[in-house]
């Protein structure tokens, strides 16, 4: 198992190298008085970077299967089907 501090060095390179996207990172002094606020996001999805001294040094993230419940009818407007999507495709035209 890495140590701590081994781990925060790659979570800083990663950070760096814009492998880990997040909107801006949240200083240390900050998030103790926004934390409510800070878990919220990251159940939505958000991955919320936490930093010192302007360094990455935590990532809050959603625990796996606590996202936020889907709700209906979100990608409306987003998936097209073509008018012929029932059709045989012409790959298949001679074994019919």
């Amino acid at each position: 198992m890495q140590s701590l501090g081994a781990r925060l060095v790659i979570l800083n390179e990663q950070f760096q190298q814009g492998r880990i996207m997040a909107s801006e990172p949240i200083d240390l002094e900050q998030a103790r008085t926004r934390l409510k606020d800070l878990v919220e996001r990251a159940r939505r999805g958000e991955e919320v970077i936490l930093s010192e001294g302007g360094a990455p040094v935590a990532k809050l993230t959603p625990l796996p299967g606590r996202v936020a419940a889907r709700r209906f009818g979100s990608a409306k407007g987003l998936i097209h089907m073509r008018e012929d999507f029932d059709e045989p495709l012409d790959d298949f035209r001679p074994y019919m």
